[in-house]
């Protein structure tokens, strides 16, 4: 980096030097990046830039949801004779919106409701804060259309990878020509196979519809959706060795099944077995569940702490088992599952032999392109981005180690897993633990294990057996190509959300920190980053502050998960900077008054009054959307070289 460039979005040259030796950004390409290229990159995938067009168009369209929705609501709440209805929501309710409009109503005409309307619609502009200058934006877009790269996330730890496309393509197609994962398919092979998936997925809506498990318009969105290929794309892992077949990093494969055929499905399946994820034994949620996990008495000497993780696991999972483990644990749980859809007002959820028709037709079907070049039929295991993918390998794992988790063997102190990662705590030697974990593989599933020891790092946490007391402690830990590129602070993201984030990170550093021996560290580490990011010191210093005022143990309690949007009017603009949203927050709240008195004294104006409207921002385009859509569907230039 220049030493004497000058940083357009950076407060200094030492700041973005001192940012850029965390590595944030690796330049696996031929391609040498100018200062200004550096500092377009350095800002990172989630920054959002400010524009000068003020959305007056996004707040109209708010409005009109707003209105549309106040109406529903006042349409339900008023008393009807002989009316009769199933009100039980389906699965699908936010992908499947209704298209049905209530009649209009009268306070829209109220000359009171109109003029707020109106402010509502217009917005107040403010001063417009530029933050991206026309020299970054020219750098982007010359990053953006240079053929020869590609431009992506690492697989782990937030790099910034330039990878050249010659090398990636390699990559790619020495995976998909994998015969045992892959099978290549023509054109014609494809439009047949999506045609004859239609027809299933059809099939399967009736089925679902017939036996009231979705609603009518939950019928209508399964049968009109996509029916498309799921695009391909590969993330580089930096933290691996290069791959000697494709002469460059190993990638690790996702699937984008947002317009594939059955993606409605797929998603039906997870939204229902999404509260069964917490409920599978021997399974991890997060880091909070495993500090909680931990055992608190003193470890008998002879005990030590072992790793493992699960090679390939998405892949290498075969379907008739993972099927049959999936759907005994559902079956398991369905009485639970029925109880919990009733309490909370959905419908039922499928019985057992439709959800094991559902999942099989989801997993026998993953058709893939590669950039609108090559198709193939995924013929193995699951695709990483199918939304059941994560319950159906947790359940595929839960069926393997069950018998330790029920009846572990006398060694064995502690058993926890994270997906396809597992954590031992235990008194045998090495050999026993092989034997273990030969109880545990099959011909699909193998594993790789780390040094047996008094110390070792599992998810984000370094934990260590303390050879003096005997007790356990852990300390914040990310991996050696970690390089956390945190929201620069002048990105175009609403102020709160800004502020927010050092604060959250602390937090984690501090959960995550048995002693503050332990936190101290990292935390000075994390303020130096946040600095070199924009952030303002005072600020920094007010979240560790407070950070140090909490309590450990209340922050490993876990708190009920409740939304403050359950029973609320949402508006849900794009947020930028040209705009008063304090003034709009006010003009929301004076039109629903002005509702409520419109209909006060009768059962409409005792519900609305139960109500209020919460602003919810959506962020504008960020850096990402820039890269994304080439190295998913390729370029002009260079498809099929």
């Amino acid at each position: 980096m220049d030493p004497k460039y000058e940083p357009i979005i950076f407060k200094s040259n030492r700041l973005l030097q001192k940012f850029l030796r965390g590595k944030p950004i690796f330049n696996g390409s031929l391609r040498t990046l100018s200062p200004i290229e550096i500092e377009a990159l350095a800002l990172g995938r989630n920054f959002v830039p400010s524009h000068n067009q003020p959305a007056s168009a996004n707040l109209q369209n708010e409005t009109s949801k707003l209105i549309n929705d106040i109406d529903k609501v006042i349409h339900f709440a008023i008393p009807r004779v002989n009316f009769y209805g199933n009100n039980r929501r389906g699965y699908l309710s936010k992908e499947s919106p209704s298209l049905w409009q209530p009649p209009p109503r009268e306070w829209v005409r109220d000359p009171d409701a109109l003029t707020l309307i109106n402010k509502i619609t217009e917005g107040q502009s403010t001063q417009p804060r530029k933050t991206l200058d026309p020299r970054l934006h020219d750098a982007l877009e010359k990053l953006k259309n240079d053929p020869h790269i590609y431009i992506s996330p690492s697989d782990k730890g937030g790099c910034l990878v330039l990878w050249r496309r010659i090398e990636y393509k390699r990559e790619a197609l020495s995976q998909l020509e994998d015969s045992k994962t892959y099978r290549r398919i023509n054109l014609a092979e494809l439009e047949e196979h999506l045609l004859h998936l239609k027809f299933q997925r059809n099939e399967i809506a009736v089925h679902l519809l017939k036996n009231k498990w979705i609603t009518k318009n939950e019928y209508t969105s399964i049968r009109r959706g996509p029916n498309e290929a799921s695009p391909i794309y590969f993330l580089p892992k930096l933290h691996k060795k290069i791959n000697d077949k494709s002469r460059t990093f190993h990638g690790r494969p996702i699937v984008s099944t947002i317009h594939s055929t059955l993606h409605l499905l797929d998603k039906y399946l997870a939204n229902i077995t999404a509260p069964l994820l917490s409920e599978i034994p021997g399974s991890l949620r997060d880091t909070t569940h495993l500090l909680n996990l931990l055992p608190n008495w003193r470890i008998p000497e002879p005990a030590n702490l072992i790793t493992i993780d699960v090679n390939a696991l998405y892949p290498s999972i075969p379907w008739r088992e993972g099927v049959e483990a999936t759907t005994e644990f559902y079956s398991i749980k369905i009485d639970f599952l029925i109880s919990r859809a009733r309490r909370d007002g959905h419908l039922d959820p499928p019985d057992p032999p439709t959800f094991k028709k559902i999942l099989l037709t989801i997993l026998e079907n993953s058709i893939i392109s590669y950039q609108n070049e090559a198709h193939f039929h995924q013929i193995k295991g699951t695709a990483m981005g199918a939304c059941i993918s994560v319950f159906f390998a947790n359940c595929y794992m839960w069926k393997l180690t069950v018998n330790i988790i029920v009846n572990p063997p006398s060694h064995i102190l502690l058993f926890l897993r994270y997906i396809d990662d597992i954590i031992i705590l235990t008194t045998a030697d090495l050999n026993q633990i092989m034997r273990l974990l030969e109880s545990i593989s099959n011909d699909h599933i193998t594993y790789s294990q780390n040094k047996l020891g008094k110390s070792t790092e599992f998810l984000d946490v370094l934990i260590t057996i303390n050879p003096e007391t005997g007790l356990i402690e852990t300390a914040p830990f990310s991996k050696p190509s970690a390089s956390p590129t945190y929201l620069h602070a002048d990105s175009m993201h609403p102020r709160h959300l800004i502020k927010s984030i050092p604060f959250a990170q602390l937090l984690r550093l501090r959960r995550n920190s048995s002693d503050i021996k332990h936190f101290s560290q990292p935390a000075s580490k994390l303020i130096t980053r946040f600095l070199a990011r924009g952030y303002k010191k005072a600020h920094l210093l007010r979240a560790l502050a407070a950070t140090l005022n909490l309590d450990r143990n209340a922050l490993l309690t876990p708190r009920p998960r409740t939304s403050v949007f359950t029973n609320a009017f949402k508006f849900i603009p794009i947020f930028d900077f040209h705009h008063d949203w304090k003034k709009l927050r006010v003009h929301l709240n004076n039109l629903l008054l002005i509702v409520i008195r419109f209909y006060g004294g009768t059962p409409v104006g005792e519900t609305l009054a139960k109500r209020d409207i919460k602003l919810i921002f959506r962020r504008a385009r960020n850096l990402a959307s820039l890269w994304s859509p080439k190295i998913k569907n390729g370029t002009k230039q260079t498809r099929g070289q």
